[in-house]
């Protein structure tokens, strides 16, 4: 299975913002690669779908954000449940297909 790579340069900017870092050794040393991994996708302008999953899930942060800089920062605040909208449908559709007792 192959990771889909989106675009480098705008996705490390986020990290290192969001993760408060401060250069492209410091976010490396968060997605447990090498300084030369995130350099020779910086060349290609490529960062593996997989490592940004894994930043967003480290930090709490919304992949859309990640990606695009448009969508939410944040998927829920520090302390907060955080139900997504397909949560709440698959919780309707579960309901709705339950017997009654």
């Amino acid at each position: 299975m192959t990771s889909q790579h989106l675009g480098y340069s705008g996705i490390i900017e986020r990290m290192k913002e969001a993760g408060k870092l401060k250069n492209e050794s410091a976010a490396a040393r968060v997605l447990s690669v090498t300084p030369q991994a995130l350099s020779n996708y910086k060349k290609r302008d490529r960062m593996p779908s997989h490592l940004v999953i894994k930043f967003a899930s480290i930090y709490g942060l919304s992949v859309d954000w990640l990606l695009t800089g448009n969508a939410a920062y944040r998927i829920a605040e520090e302390g907060s449940v955080f139900r997504s909208r397909a949560m709440e449908d698959a919780a309707c559709i579960t309901s709705s297909f339950m017997l009654p007792s």
